[in-house]
C-alpha cells in the first residue's frame, strides 16, 4: 500500500511551531523575562553609533514600512493575476494582510512601549507600539512569500540570499535605531 505525502505538512508544522515559539515569547515578554537581555543589546549597539551608519539605519530602516512593502505587494498581486496564477496572488495578499493585521492586534493587546535607552535617532517615532516588530514581520512575511513564489527560478539561491540579506538588514536598523527591543523583533 502506498502512502501518499501531504505536500502541505511541512508548511501546517513550520505554523505550529512558529505560533507556539510566538506564544512563548509573548508570555516571556509579559511577564518581564526578556528585559534584561534587551537592555543589554540595546546598550551595546549604541556603542556602535556613528554619523554614517545613522544616515544608512534611517534609509534602510524604510525597506520594511508598510509604506512601502503594501504597494509591492499590491502590484505583484496583481501581476500574478494577470499571469493567471491567482492562488499565488492570493496566498501572497493574505499572508501579507494577515501578517500585518495580526501585527496590530498583538501590539493593541500587548501594550508594550518602545525603548527609550539612548537619544532617538528618527525625527519621528513611529505612532504604534514595540510588539511585535512591523517592519521585521513585514519583511520576513514578504520574503518567505517570494521564496516560496520562485521555487522553480532559476537562481532561486541567489535571491534567497538577497531576501535573508535585506531582511537582515531591516531588522539591524531598527535595532540599531533603537525603536524596538530585541525580543520584539524575534516576536516579528
Amino acid at each position: 500500500m502506498l502512502i501518499k505525502r501531504n505536500p502541505h505538512r511541512g508548511a501546517f508544522l513550520a505554523a505550529v511551531v512558529s505560533a507556539s515559539l510566538l506564544v512563548l515569547l509573548t508570555f516571556m515578554i509579559v511577564e518581564g523575562k526578556t528585559e534584561i537581555l534587551d537592555r543589554q543589546i540595546l546598550t551595546e549597539l549604541s556603542g556602535l553609533r556613528a554619523t554614517s551608519a545613522d544616515v544608512f539605519f534611517q534609509w534602510t530602516t524604510w525597506l520594511g514600512s508598510l509604506y512601502l512593502l503594501t504597494p509591492f505587494v499590491v502590484l505583484a498581486a496583481l501581476w500574478l493575476l494577470v499571469a493567471q496564477r491567482k492562488a499565488e496572488a492570493w496566498i501572497l495578499a493574505m499572508s501579507f494582510a494577515g501578517a500585518a493585521l495580526t501585527t496590530s492586534l498583538l501590539k493593541m493587546v500587548i501594550a508594550r512601549p518602545r525603548p527609550t535607552l539612548t537619544e532617538e535617532l528618527l525625527t519621528t517615532l513611529p505612532p504604534d507600539l514595540s510588539f511585535p516588530s512591523g517592519h521585521a514581520t513585514h519583511a520576513t512575511v514578504l520574503a518567505a512569500c517570494l521564496w516560496w513564489l520562485l521555487q522553480q527560478a532559476r537562481w532561486r539561491w541567489l535571491i534567497g540570499t538577497a531576501l535573508v540579506s535585506w531582511v537582515g538588514l531591516v531588522v539591524l536598523s531598527r535595532l540599531y535605531l533603537q525603536v524596538h527591543w530585541p525580543s520584539d523583533i524575534v516576536g516579528g
